[in-house]
Parts: structure tokens; C-alpha cells; sequence
């Protein structure tokens, strides 16, 4: 198993290297030429959320804490009041909106998914305590989006994992309940009784809605909405599927029912949220098949894909940007990064619970 190393001065986590390097005090850089960051791009929420979830699964990790801190602050400097979060900041530490914008909801969505999960995971007290201080300054944020509620239904879950009292995060995950079963009620026209997914598309980061879903029934007791996100991924889940027996995601444009397949360029992101939710499925179901979705997002990092090439830089720890028809698109984004390190999370949990060495975690 590899060592640390040393990154810039600082004693680095081999697993955490470009994550590291992508991270300042002041936001993490959003977009990288090959490995080179690009400041000019600047820092946004998005990232500093999804930061935050990742170092916060990493606990103890003397890199996570640091980062940790880093993105909490940033998430705390970006908000404007009732679950509003500014998405955009430049280099110079100037905010480029105001947070009230429609594009702005995923970002405020995920802001509360990351506050929760440093509620509930984060290994230093005091990122807790201001992370669940920011949560309950925010968790008034409802959106029309089912994307960014999906994402904020997750924050509000780690926070009824840790404290099942908590009537703020009950109320939001109670609302999501009620716009879904609003949404259940389309289900009478022609398109939903042939396509069961609530959209007419399979968009991004799509396993958020089933994961949803599955975190609402949970919470609230509700088995019939569990059983729907259960369903809802196992559908997903074949849909992205190869006849090979590997991940073949949804590209960056969508896909509907009838367009060919594979399709280009597949998004990490959509495999990290595959991820994420085949772990949350396995905390209510002892199915086999979720250990086997993990199973499959990791190798889809590691060269079981479509065009059959790692979407990991073993040299750098950073993951690469898309899945072409040619190859990687060889930028190491944040983004993309965040996804590979999170979803190779979720593998080395698994690899450990069966018993195996974590080489192919902690090798690169």
C-alpha cells in the first residue's frame, strides 16, 4: 500500500493529492487544463458542497479536516439568508451572484447535502457544530427543482440519522414527500406508463431522485415511497448498464427512450450518484445487487466502461473529466475529481467489508 505524500509542504493522502491541490482558503478551483488549475474560472459552491461531503466520509484523515473547514467556510460565506446560497465566486474572493437565481438551486440544494453530511460524519466537533449551525440557518430552502429538493432531502436524512428530533429537517423531508406524491400523480399519462422515470429525460446526476426517494421512506416510515426508490434504481441502474455487463451512463445531453446507445461523453458525476445511492439502498435492503452496483462504479473508474480506460490518473489522484468516444477528456476538474475520490470511498468500504485488501483504492 502507498504512502503519504508531500503536496506544497503538506503531508497528503495519496487518494486525496488533486483533490488537495485543486483546494486554497478561498474556494477549490472549479476547472483544470489537464492537471493545471485554471483561477481564472474561479471557485463555486457546487465543489465546496460536494467537498465537503467527500471530507467528511474521510474522518480522521488530517487532510479531510483541513478541507473540511476550508469548504464549510466557503458555504458559510456564500449564504444569503432562508437556504439561498451564492453558486459563483472569483479568484479575488468577490461574489458573482446574488444566490436568488433558478440556476442557483442546485448549488443551495447541495449546500445543505453537504452541511448535513458534516453533521452527521465529520470527525472535528467544531466543523459540526457550525455546519449544523449554518443548516438550521438554511434549511427553510424549498425549490420547485427536483434535483436540488433531491439534494437537500439528503442534507436534512444525515441530519435525522444523528438527531431523529430534528423538526426542521422532518418538515423539509415531509415537503419533498408531498411535491413527490404531487409529481406520483402524472403517472396516468401515456409516456409514464411506458417510461417510469418522472422526467421524460434521464438528465444528470440521476440516481439523486431514486436516492431521494429511499431517504424519504426511510425517515418517514413510508415503504411504499422506499419501495418506489428502490424500484426507481434498480430501473436506472439496468438502463445504465451495457448488454456487456458494465456502466454505460447517461451522456452530458440526456437520454430518452429510443436513442441509441453508448452515449457520449458520460459524466463522472452520473456515476458517483449511482454510487451513492446503491449505498444508501444497501442501508434498507440486503439485496446483493447494491454491493454489485458499487462494485460496478468503482470498475467503471478503474477501465470497465465503454471505451474500456481508467477514468482515474493513478500519477496524480485526480479523476478525468468525461468519457468520450475517443478516450478521457483529460482534464482533472473538480468536479470529476470529487466524483472518482467519493465514489472509491464507497469501493474501499465495500472492499473491506468483504474481507479484501483496498490496493485499488489506495494504490495510486
Amino acid at each position: 500500500m502507498s504512502t503519504a505524500v508531500v503536496v506544497d509542504g503538506v503531508t497528503v493522502s495519496p487518494h486525496m493529492r488533486h483533490v488537495w491541490r485543486l483546494s486554497t482558503p478561498l474556494g477549490m478551483y472549479e476547472h483544470c487544463r489537464l492537471t493545471r488549475p485554471l483561477p481564472e474560472h474561479g471557485f463555486c459552491t457546487d465543489d465546496s458542497a460536494r467537498l465537503l461531503v467527500l471530507a467528511a466520509r474521510e474522518r480522521a484523515d488530517a487532510t479531510a479536516v483541513v478541507l473540511a473547514e476550508r469548504s464549510l467556510r466557503f458555504l458559510e460565506l456564500a449564504h444569503r439568508g432562508r437556504g439561498r446560497f451564492a453558486n459563483r465566486r472569483a479568484v479575488d474572493g468577490s461574489w458573482l451572484d446574488d444566490g436568488l437565481a433558478p440556476d442557483c438551486d442546485d448549488a443551495s440544494g447541495r449546500a445543505l447535502w453537504g452541511l448535513g453530511s458534516a453533521v452527521a460524519h465529520a470527525h472535528d466537533s467544531a466543523v459540526r457544530d457550525r455546519a449544523l449551525e449554518l443548516f438550521d440557518a438554511a434549511v427553510a430552502f424549498r425549490s420547485p427543482s427536483l434535483r436540488s429538493t433531491a439534494f437537500a432531502v439528503l442534507g436534512a436524512g444525515e441530519i435525522v440519522s444523528v438527531d431523529p428530533s430534528h423538526g426542521a429537517a422532518r418538515a423539509l423531508i415531509r415537503d419533498a414527500a408531498s411535491a413527490w406524491g404531487h409529481v406520483g400523480r402524472s403517472d396516468r399519462s401515456s409516456w409514464r406508463r411506458r417510461w417510469p422515470w418522472p422526467e421524460r429525460r434521464l438528465h444528470y446526476a440521476n440516481a439523486v431522485i431514486p436516492e431521494m426517494l429511499i431517504v424519504i421512506g426511510r425517515t418517514l416510515g413510508d415503504s411504499e415511497v422506499q419501495g418506489v426508490g428502490l424500484s426507481l434504481l434498480h430501473w436506472l441502474a439496468d438502463v445504465e448498464s451495457s448488454h456487456h455487463g458494465w456502466l454505460s451512463v447517461t451522456p452530458a445531453r440526456g437520454w430518452g427512450a429510443g436513442e441509441p446507445r453508448p452515449g457520449f461523453d458520460q459524466q463522472p458525476i452520473e456515476v458517483a450518484a449511482l454510487a451513492d445511492a446503491a449505498a444508501t439502498a444497501s442501508t434498507v435492503d440486503r439485496d446483493s445487487r447494491w454491493g454489485e452496483l458499487l462494485d460496478s462504479c468503482g470498475q467503471w473508474f478503474l477501465g470497465r466502461n465503454d471505451i474500456g480506460t481508467p477514468m482515474l490518473d493513478w500519477a496524480t489522484g485526480g479523476g478525468f473529466d468525461g468519457l468520450t468516444p475517443h478516450g478521457p477528456n483529460l482534464n482533472e476538474g473538480a468536479e470529476s475529481t470529487i466524483a472518482a475520490v467519493t465514489t472509491m470511498q464507497h469501493t474501499r468500504r465495500l472492499m473491506l467489508s468483504r474481507g479484501a485488501g483496498v490496493a485499488a483504492w489506495a494504490g495510486h
